[in-house]
């Protein structure tokens, strides 16, 4: 039996992979109120529902545009540094 190769996963793939969850869920099941109560950082439902769709249509958008590159390390850090969000302090 051969064995197959090693996936490297990239954050592209990660984003595939979580809208194949999503999009193989019946309809309805997602909290998303638990899930913004579970990753904290006072989120609501409704920031959790829209951002679940923006990574749907990343997702969309590079599965249409196949000769699309990545970005570069750099450029890529660059992004993510801007789209990240402050981790709040605990108190006490």
């Amino acid at each position: 039996m051969a064995t197959k190769a090693r996936k490297t996963w990239s954050a592209a793939n990660d984003q595939q992979l979580l809208v194949a969850i999503v999009n193989t869920l019946p309809p309805g099941v997602l909290d998303y109120e638990k899930i913004a109560q579970y990753l904290g950082d006072d989120l609501t439902g409704n920031a959790i529902h829209h951002r679940i769709r923006r990574l749907k249509g990343m997702v969309s958008q590079s599965e249409n545009s196949p000769g699309a590159s990545s970005p570069s390390p750099k450029k890529q850090a660059a992004s993510q540094a801007q789209t990240d969000s402050p981790k709040k302090r605990k108190l006490g």
